[in-house]
């Protein structure tokens, strides 16, 4: 620097001296009226003067660059030195960036084992609460026996009762049947009294007196015979009434017989859940130390692939879609540390019931559960996003049981949309700068997707709920953007594409706009 500062100021006094002597040399010359070259005296004394203060000039440049060595460097080497220190420059920017990261892989680390130490409190509490769940089914378990017993009782009562009931039935049916056979009886008198009465009209003249008993006699059946219809109506209706009483008994005794094959069931169900709790219970330890001693490979309710299925497909489309959906979920829990089971693959597909108390799976058609979505997703009229998500914390070497969820794919935002907007004021370093666009993503840009509709990933390391990710290079890219504008700031987020609610933001859905605020 020393050297570099004499070498200017030398070059001051030489310009200087350069211009006094030129204009000295310049005067004398053209005081002599001397002409070179046929120029005129004038010019001749121009040309003199400029010939001297480049020669001068030149004698002292090549003498300053063979006395100091300094001033030769910087001439000589001078932009090869600047790009040097722009790329030094560069490589000092890597390796903050590089140290940053390390920092933050750090601070996950470290996150990461208080969630470890946490599943294990929460492992403890859950065994607490399964012995307390023993507890729990064993009281039902001596409820629903009492149940059971109380409702045999009673079958065993309204058995009976339809056994009367059928008796008095039988008893009933041979009354009518023995009125019935009376009524035709009468119906017969009757029609041979009203022939009898016809007979006896034609011989009305001759036997008046006789005739009059004959009629009186005739009018008591008739009443006898509405007294006989009336008992056996009376009595048709009685028989109805019972038949409908025995019909409702046998409906009541249906239903009851249907509780007690309901109470059986769940009286079977409860035991075999005793028997799961006492077969969890016996291998508790053994599980606690593996739980300990083994990593989570994949945590509950993480996202292991996602697609979405276009409206109107037929289903074998559906089905070869689902097929690939699985064996990418397969792939990641491959990469994660789960093992491939029985099926030949990473993940086991299963309902939620399926679940055993000990965390395992029982078995499960995944052929007819992949058939059974298919037909429901047939002919749909809308897209539909298939999220494969873990049922239960898996260790490194297990299976990964996993369910498929099904979601509406909307439009929540358009091309051109803002989501999200924050001012930054004044100028902040780099470190700062990086601080605040990642509060801005991860939190407003974050709030305002979710709000929308966007259906958030679970990361299956660490749990967290994702709406998208930028790589660290766009990062820096954005600092270094904000950087070169200085002065307050608008930060905006805005839809660079539609983005449905299947979509996750990225750089090809999301873009990062940087604005100077107004007053800046």
């Amino acid at each position: 620097m020393i050297w570099t500062t004499l070498a200017l100021l030398l070059l001051v006094v030489l310009g200087g001296f350069i211009a006094y002597y030129g204009d000295l040399q310049g005067r004398r010359w053209g005081k002599r009226r001397v002409s070179w070259f046929g120029l005129r005296p004038k010019h001749t004394a121009i040309l003199i003067t400029s010939l001297t203060g480049a020669f001068i000039s030149m004698i002292s440049i090549a003498a300053l660059l063979l006395i100091s060595p300094p001033i030769r460097q910087v001439v000589l080497e001078g932009e090869q030195a600047i790009a040097e220190k722009a790329r030094l420059d560069r490589q000092v920017r890597i390796a903050r960036q590089q140290a940053a990261e390390a920092m933050a892989q750090a601070k996950r680390d470290q996150e990461l084992a208080q969630e470890a130490h946490q599943q294990l409190l929460l492992s403890q509490k859950a065994l607490q609460r399964a012995k307390q769940h023993v507890v729990v089914l064993r009281a039902q378990s001596e409820h629903l026996r009492a149940q059971v017993a109380r409702k045999r009782d009673e079958l065993a009562q309204k058995t009976r009762e339809v056994a009367r009931l059928e008796q008095q039935r039988a008893r009933l049916e041979a009354l009518n049947r023995h009125f019935v056979a009376q009524n035709r009886e009468l119906a017969k008198q009757n029609l041979a009294l009203v022939h009898e009465n016809t007979k006896l009209t034609q011989e009305n003249k001759t036997l008046i007196a006789s005739n009059s008993d004959l009629q009186r006699q005739n009018a008591d059946l008739g009443r006898a015979n509405e007294v006989l219809e009336r008992t056996n109506q009376l009595q048709l209706e009685a028989n109805q009434s019972e038949e409908q009483k025995a019909a409702e008994i046998r409906k009541q005794l249906q239903e009851v017989q249907d509780q007690l094959a309901a109470a059986q069931s769940r009286y079977t169900m409860v035991s075999q859940r005793l028997d799961e709790v006492y077969r969890f219970l016996a291998g508790s330890t053994n599980d606690y130390l593996v739980l300990r001693q083994s990593p989570i490979a994949v945590r509950y309710g993480a996202e292991l692939a996602r697609t979405v299925i276009a409206a109107h497909l037929d289903r074998q489309t559906i089905l070869t879609q689902l097929k690939q959906l699985l064996q990418q979920a397969s792939a990641t829990a491959l990469g994660y540390g789960a093992a491939i089971g029985d099926n030949g693959s990473a993940v086991h597909l299963l309902s939620p019931m399926t679940l055993t108390l000990t965390g395992g799976a029982t078995g499960s058609n995944t052929e007819a559960a992949l058939n059974d979505l298919a037909a429901r997703l047939e002919g749909s009229d809308t897209p539909t996003l298939l999220i494969v998500r873990s049922l239960s914390n898996t260790l490194n070497g297990e299976q990964v049981p996993v369910e498929v969820v099904s979601r509406t794919v909307q439009t929540v935002f358009h091309s051109g949309d803002e989501l999200a907007e924050e001012k930054i004021e004044g100028v902040l370093s780099v470190r700062d700068l990086q601080q605040k666009l990642a509060q801005f993503l991860q939190t407003d840009v974050r709030s305002a997707a979710i709000k929308a509709g966007i259906i958030p990933a679970v990361d299956p390391v660490t749990g967290a709920s994702q709406v998208g990710l930028f790589d660290p290079l766009t990062l820096a890219h954005l600092v270094q953007q904000a950087q070169r504008m200085r002065g307050p700031l608008l930060i905006k987020a805005v839809a660079a594409s539609s983005i449905t609610s299947a979509d996750l933001l990225d750089p090809e859905h999301l873009r990062i706009e940087f604005l100077r605020a107004a007053g800046g």
